[in-house]
């Protein structure tokens, strides 16, 4: 067991339908799901072969990806081997009887290996998940397993329905832009960025880098780190602290 965290890499997944990734996050399910399964009777454990649960699985992976813009996703490795995983996507809500309207976030999946749990990767994951999340959505929402109540409660979640928390903008933190990101980047922070950081293929690494007032202070994508745009306005180290911390992350899966 890696009991040191720092020893693990939380990298996001800008392409979910990249061949393995599905396969490393049925594997992760299954591992976690493995001693639940051995406490069912035979007769439960039997109702279907685990070549038709991982198809399942698999199916609804591939549903939820094309449906949903199901394409917010991170994972944890150790190494080059996947330990443990965030999934989830961006929906909006509206209620013509209270005149509400609201982008809204939904945590689907979020599991780690079990002989990597109690050492913060779970926290983790779900942290980089709520700080992407809140670039649009204003709340996160998930329905949780029994067994994990507690670690989301800790985590600030409350119940409503099912279990939910208010998200704030991540303040100093390099956050990554996904696909359905794209769409309402510019109106939600009213920056001008140039289109080359937001008009390339959907599955190529943008990161933007937040300040402590949650608003923009520089970007980089587009597969190439040369395309990077750093508010100058700051101050000179915190110009450089903010390169540095845009070149990190795109290191890491450019």
């Amino acid at each position: 067991m890696v009991k040191n965290n720092k020893k693990i890499d939380i990298v996001p997944i800008f392409n979910q339908s990249v061949k393995g990734v599905w396969d490393d996050f049925i594997n992760i399910e299954f591992a976690c799901d493995a001693e639940i399964i051995r406490s069912f009777t035979g007769k439960f454990r039997n109702l279907c072969s685990k070549e038709e649960e991982r198809q399942s699985h698999l199916y609804d992976y591939q549903r939820n990806l094309y449906n949903w813009q199901h394409n917010l996703a991170f994972a944890a490795y150790h190494k080059k081997e996947m330990v443990g995983f965030a999934q989830g996507f961006c929906f909006e809500r509206s209620s013509e009887l209270f005149s509400v309207y609201s982008k809204e976030a939904f945590l689907e999946h979020l599991y780690v290996l079990p002989e990597y749990q109690k050492c913060g990767i779970g926290s983790r994951l779900l942290r980089a998940f709520e700080n992407t999340s809140c670039l649009i959505a204003d709340k996160i929402s998930l329905t949780p397993l029994r067994r994990a109540v507690d670690f989301y409660v800790k985590n600030g979640y409350r119940y409503f329905g099912d279990m939910e928390k208010d998200l704030t903008p991540c303040a100093n933190s390099v956050v990554p832009v996904f696909q359905w990101i794209k769409k309402d980047f510019n109106v939600k922070f009213n920056v001008a960025v140039d289109s080359m950081f937001l008009k390339q293929n959907n599955y190529q690494p943008v990161f933007v880098y937040v300040n402590k007032d949650g608003k923009i202070d520089g970007v980089i994508g587009g597969g190439d780190e040369n395309k990077m745009w750093i508010n100058k306005k700051q101050e000179k180290d915190k110009v450089k602290y903010c390169r540095c911390q845009l070149l990190k992350a795109f290191s890491k899966v450019k």
